[in-house]
């Protein structure tokens, strides 16, 4: 595990962290705000959700704790349409979180729970974001091997270590890019937390060697 590990390993921090910020969207959705940045306006274009996965487009049906996940299209009827659980073609939108304070922080880690489905990362790319800035994508071959496409059968944790760059403030986003072809169904995400990197304390004899 994972399936098609050399492209989508499971990824833990390993290190002494300080808390600032976690959510399971089990009370509410978190204050968490969606857009559609580019594309033809209409009917799901937009289609992060906030609720309890369906199962549709090769996405859980399932959270990963509770029962309340941010998802692109989470699949069923809504508002008399039928959504199939999977994001729209030539279409970029975006789920943001609201911004925490990072300051007394060199590097923050980003933590959370995903189950992904997206195409080889030539034609579709589903990024994470720091501030705006790309700091995780997908895996992309190229045109002539546009078929190692990401496919999550399985909750897997990820992890992103992001430099703050002495920012105060620092917010984190999701967002699928796609192309006009293959679509499938996004991230679905549960579980996040922001955590501040910080240096572990030593005693006496860590500073000063073995006493003999």
């Amino acid at each position: 595990l994972p399936e098609q590990a050399w492209i989508n390993p499971f990824q833990i921090y390993f290190g002494h962290v300080e808390e600032i910020y976690c959510t399971d969207f089990e009370t509410d959705d978190a204050g968490f705000t969606h857009e559609l940045v580019a594309g033809q306006e209409q009917e799901g274009a937009d289609d992060w959700m906030w609720g309890k996965p369906m199962g549709f487009g090769g996405d859980p049906d399932y959270a990963a704790s509770g029962e309340y996940v941010w998802g692109n299209d989470l699949g069923g009827e809504i508002n008399g349409s039928q959504y199939n659980g999977e994001y729209q073609n030539d279409k970029h939108n975006r789920l943001t979180m609201p911004a925490v304070d990072v300051s007394g922080y060199d590097q923050v880690v980003l933590s959370f729970d995903r189950w992904l489905n997206v195409e080889d990362g030539h034609y579709d790319q589903a990024n994470v974001l720091a501030n705006g800035e790309v700091v995780w994508s997908n895996h992309s071959t190229n045109q002539n091997n546009g078929v190692e496409h990401h496919r999550d059968r399985q909750w897997v944790p990820q992890t992103v270590l992001v430099e703050t760059n002495e920012t105060m403030d620092m917010s984190f986003g999701w967002e699928i890019i796609s192309d006009r072809g293959l679509s499938m169904g996004g991230w679905t995400i549960d579980n996040v937390c922001v955590y501040g990197v910080v240096e572990p304390e030593l005693d006496a004899d860590d500073v000063d060697g073995p006493k003999s």
